[in-house]
């Protein structure tokens, strides 16, 4: 901070040297009294947050921080300390899976903090996400660099990616399939509950407006029977993992409609109905928008023999909105181990 100016000489006059000492001494008074305060903000406008990984040419930039969640790592972490504290709930074990919204922090949260809440942070995620976007690979997995979040560089496993790949050669090796928030929006929760953590990433393209395009009941099979093989091979080498599904369900709704079709659409994925959903999503063009990644994540559970999902809640946007004409649902779900 830039030392205090010491006051201008006075003209010396009468009674003049005797302010001309006084003054000074006021001057420290003063700084005594508030200069520290004044310092310490300065001091701390002077020293931005460092930003983890922000060197790394291969890291993933926080795209959405400020923006859908808290841009600096103080505010980041309350923002998502409320929100799981709100819940009430303390972590009651290990998950092998959790079904997670991936909208912004102040919409979706509250649903996506009752999930993180309740399970043991895990050292290793697998998450599977939808890209709602056209850009990138349809199939995509990410095999470059950390993702950043405020505060930190979460790290990418690029041995458990490469043994991902050898299950699912469908998935191709890509950035900008990831450009969007779908897989981002998992980072604020992960870097709160577990820093350390390192995870697998997957993107598939799916979005509200598309209603299993582009995909098949064959290749939805294919896919969750790779997933499954690469999980049974994680549990076979003692690696401590959570699948993570990502989904919203229905967008921009009436909120009677979002009641109604939102709870077929748990239904569904809850009990790892992939043919029911398929032919619900397509003949009722549902507005769900990762009803892709959900299936291949049903897929591969129902494959591995696992019971439906022993917990879940519903969510929406309404009371962020307050626009019960345009509701947007969200949901959260948890197999435990």
């Amino acid at each position: 901070m830039t030392a205090p100016q010491r006051p201008a000489p006075l003209v010396r006059s009468g009674l003049a040297p005797l302010f001309a000492l006084a003054l000074p001494l006021v001057s420290l008074v003063s700084l005594g009294l508030s200069g520290c305060k004044a310092c310490s903000k300065d001091k701390e406008a002077a020293e931005p947050e460092v930003q983890p990984g922000a060197d790394d040419p291969t890291a993933r930039p926080a795209a959405r921080a400020g923006q859908w969640y808290a841009g600096s790592a103080k505010k980041l972490d309350k923002q998502i300390g409320d929100l799981i504290g709100a819940t009430g709930a303390k972590p009651e074990g290990k998950a092998f899976a959790v079904l997670t919204p991936h909208g912004g922090v102040k919409h979706s949260g509250p649903t996506a903090a009752e999930v993180w809440a309740r399970v043991e942070a895990p050292p290793v995620v697998v998450v599977i996400a939808p890209n709602h976007f056209k850009e990138g690979e349809r199939l995509a997995i990410w095999t470059e660099g950390p993702w950043l979040v405020p505060g930190h560089a979460l790290a990418v496993d690029a041995d458990l990616t490469a043994k991902a790949r050898v299950h699912m050669p469908q998935l191709v090796p890509d950035r900008a399939a990831f450009s969007h928030h779908e897989v981002e929006l998992q980072m604020p929760y992960l870097q709160y509950v577990r820093p350390d953590v390192r995870m697998v990433l997957i993107s598939l393209r799916d979005n509200e407006k598309q209603h299993f395009q582009g995909t098949s009941k064959e290749e939805i099979q294919a896919l969750g029977a790779g997933l499954a093989a690469f999980l049974q091979q994680l549990e076979a080498e003692g690696v401590d993992f959570t699948l993570v599904i990502t989904t919203d369900l229905v967008h921009y709704v009436p909120v009677e409609q979002s009641d109604d079709q939102d709870t077929k659409l748990m239904q569904y994925i809850t009990t790892y109905d992939v043919d029911g959903l398929f032919d619900y999503v397509k003949a009722d063009k549902v507005s769900i928008c990762g009803e892709l990644p959900a299936a291949v994540g049903m897929t591969a559970l129902k494959q591995l023999g696992k019971p439906p999902l022993q917990w879940q809640t519903r969510g929406n946007n309404l009371k962020q909105s307050k626009k019960p004409e345009a509701v947007v649902g969200y949901p959260g779900g948890i197999l435990w181990r």
